[in-house]
């Protein structure tokens, strides 16, 4: 290990969520009390050990400060910590108190950095003397499979430097991220391990406590038992957070007094007094998000890119379903509507999305109750003996009522014999699809070949879809249209020679495009590996590359990808006959 000047210090941290928090706004005009440090310190709910941790880590960077006082010492070697505890369980709050404790010492003097996903690309900008705090969640630890493995492998690459001159924290909640520490060069040369148990109720109660404090709230003794109840609902699910699952509890119950605050009115400055009901989850708060999801969603089916025969189809859809709405208001004779569509196309033609919208534009007419959308395949459907097929098709049924149930690659539930179990689940389908046309949209999705095949395997099924849509391949400059609205909506922009290479690109890949061209799917591969591009440019030129222009070079690297490389060598099929040589 080389010896470096302790100036700054890397803090880093691995829970499931991305870290929204903002920098300390600690700065050196306003330097950092043994009161501060104290005080944040005793505030820690539970957690006696971390504390007297944490005490015992300033008494010995306190004798690190003295020794470095009394013999005028510059360089010393970087320390390295380790906190480990449950995912939500204050790593970062600790990480922050490490933070003070240095400024406190003046063995950092800036103040704390965040790094998240998002911003990882500026690490090389950092100061050298701020501590800098980077939560290792899933998406920064490298994998060959993802879009992000370059950018990650990179950023991993330069953190190996910076331990060599600046302390790092490494903060760890799963095994996955334990094992990834202990790869790291630096791993032997962690000196502190600070180690957060895991939380009992009386500390998750505290804690609801002092957080609903914060906004003037607090928990009468009604409440408590179902807080305690909502706390053991989240316990139950995989993604439990300990503290920051108290937050969201405390967030709903605050929001449930808003809408309804009860019989004991506050007076002056009195907190509010969060009762029982108030941790019930309301059916009305939860219908503000559909009803934001379902705004003006046949608008949002007419701007999307291409499609002109869909959307003449479904806007006559939509017309002919107010037109019966409104002579059945009148008093007038109106026959139901059957709903149920069959999609055709490649994929990444936008059928999913037509779905949903669908679903949310048929809601807003009255004719679905929610307009959600379950997607199911043959898996969902398709049992293994006698009887379960189905069970299983009846409960997907179940689930969508009420929306749209979208059955994509529909076909596969024709095996082409008689004893397979698809026969059964479209006969299901089928039933159901007539006893609940009033409340439930079904779509099927597929190829068009293999959808002609699938509407005849049972005589009932094609007499039951009403609407057939056929959804064609983007052509050159429709997907030109998408890389744009990709760039546009994400905040990124085309030099006018990339503009030029992309086209050209574009153009190509659709004349050569086979029967399984990806469509919008391909061009959004596309999009994500021009950032890539961009990013290594910008990591390997911090100071002058753009943060948001992608070059021609960008859009050049784009033809090196290997399944690329082979559409663009592919032979568009024809129908005809081919020459054979003799």
């Amino acid at each position: 290990m080389t010896p470096g000047i302790l100036r700054g210090v890397l803090i880093i941290s691995n829970h499931k969520t991305p870290a929204v928090e903002q920098p300390s706004h600690v700065s050196l005009d306003k330097p950092v009390t043994w009161e501060e440090v104290q005080r944040d310190i005793r505030s820690l709910v539970g957690a006696q050990l971390v504390k007297e941790q944490l005490l015992e880590i300033t008494r010995i960077l306190g004798n690190i400060k003295e020794h470095q006082a009394r013999h005028h010492l510059t360089n010393m070697p970087p320390i390295h910590f380790l906190i480990k505890g449950p995912a939500g369980g204050g790593k970062r709050y600790v990480a922050r108190i490490l933070s003070k404790i240095l400024q406190y010492y003046q063995l950092a003097e800036k103040p704390l950095h965040m790094v998240t996903v998002s911003n990882m690309e500026s690490l090389p900008e950092v100061s050298a003397q701020s501590p800098i705090y980077v939560p290792v969640v899933d998406r920064l630890i490298p994998k060959d499979s993802r879009r992000n493995y370059l950018v990650t492998t990179l950023f991993w690459a330069h953190l190996e430097r910076i331990a060599d001159r600046q302390s790092v924290i490494l903060g760890v909640d799963s095994e996955r991220g334990s094992e990834f520490v202990e790869a790291l060069t630096f791993a032997p040369e962690i000196q502190f391990k600070i180690e957060i148990p895991d939380y009992r109720w009386e500390d998750l109660l505290a804690y609801a406590r002092k957080y609903a404090a914060q906004y003037k709230f607090k928990l009468v003794k009604p409440a408590v038992a179902e807080f305690r109840r909502a706390l053991e609902e989240a316990q139950s699910k995989p993604d439990f957070a300990n503290l920051r699952s108290v937050e969201k509890i405390i967030d709903r119950a605050m929001m449930n007094y808003y809408i309804k605050p009860g019989q004991d009115a506050p007076h002056g400055k009195q907190y509010a007094a969060l009762q029982g009901q108030h941790f019930i989850v309301s059916p009305h708060v939860h219908a503000v998000p559909v009803a934001q999801k379902a705004q003006n969603p046949l608008a949002q089916i007419n701007s999307l890119v291409g499609l002109k025969e869909v959307k003449a189809r479904l806007n006559q859809l939509m017309a002919l379903a107010n037109l019966q709405k409104r002579r059945s208001e009148q008093g007038l004779s109106a026959e139901p509507i059957s709903t149920h569509m069959a999609f055709s196309g490649s994929p990444g033609t936008g059928k999913t999305t037509v779905a949903r919208l669908v679903g949310q534009a048929l809601k807003e007419l009255g004719l679905l109750e929610k307009g959600h959308l379950v997607e199911a395949a043959r898996e969902d459907l398709v049992g293994q003996y006698v009887g379960h097929t189905a069970q299983k098709t009846a409960d997907v049924v179940e689930q969508a009522l009420g929306g749209v149930l979208f059955i994509d690659e529909c076909y596969s539930l024709n095996a082409g014999h008689g004893m397979d179990y698809g026969r059964e689940a479209v006969a299901t389908l089928i039933k159901k699809m007539e006893d609940a046309r009033d409340n439930l949209t079904v779509i099927f999705s597929g190829y068009s070949q293999e959808m002609e095949a699938f509407l005849d395997m049972n005589p009932g099924l094609r007499s039951r879809i009403q609407f057939h849509l056929t959804f064609p391949d983007y052509t050159g400059e429709e997907l030109m249209e998408i890389f744009l609205k990709l760039c546009h909506d994400e905040g990124y922009e085309l030099s006018r020679e990339a503009a030029l290479e992309l086209e050209a690109l574009l153009q190509q890949l659709y004349g050569k495009r086979r029967d399984n061209f990806a469509n919008g799917r391909l061009v959004r591969s596309l999009f994500e590996r021009a950032k890539l591009s961009l990013a290594t440019r910008v990591w390997q030129d911090p100071k002058t590359a753009s943060l948001s222009l992608i070059l021609p070079q960008d859009v050049q690297a784009l033809a090196t990808y290997s399944d690329v490389a082979g559409l663009l060598r592919a032979q568009r099929r024809g129908i005809g006959f081919h020459a054979v040589s003799a």
